[in-house]
């Protein structure tokens, strides 16, 4: 078997785009944060860290753009060295499609994080 050596361009466009994704997440967190300073009850709190959790969940990087397979190949997914121990990303089955469905199973978990209209009260102890 012969090792894939790493393409330069693809290398630096993936990181291009990973850190174009992490800045964009660390603004969107970090405004979420702020808006967490200004809260007045717990309840905000809660619903403003159930919006960060759905965040994380969101803008996990899995689409085309950070994966260096399919800047390689573009859309010759047939081709794709990644698809021959994953299975295609599409398929029923296969790891990308795995990850998919427990990130849309963690996100409706998530939905009875906080509740609106919930209301906290501690009487000490």
């Amino acid at each position: 078997m012969i090792k894939l050596d790493v393409n330069e361009r693809i290398r630096r466009d993936l990181i291009e785009n990973l850190r174009w994704w992490r800045d964009s997440l660390c603004a969107q967190l970090g405004a979420r944060i702020d808006r967490m300073e200004e809260a007045e009850t717990v309840e905000e709190i809660m619903a403003i860290k159930k919006e960060i959790l759905l965040d994380l969940i969101e803008n996990m990087p899995l689409s085309y753009a950070y994966c260096y397979f399919c800047l390689m190949l573009i859309t010759k997914c047939y081709e794709c060295p990644y698809m021959k121990h994953h299975g295609a990303c599409n398929d029923d089955g296969s790891t990308w499609r795995n990850i998919i469905r427990a990130k849309t199973r963690l996100t409706l978990a998530l939905e009875d994080y906080y509740r609106e209209g919930e209301e906290y009260e501690y009487n000490g102890g």
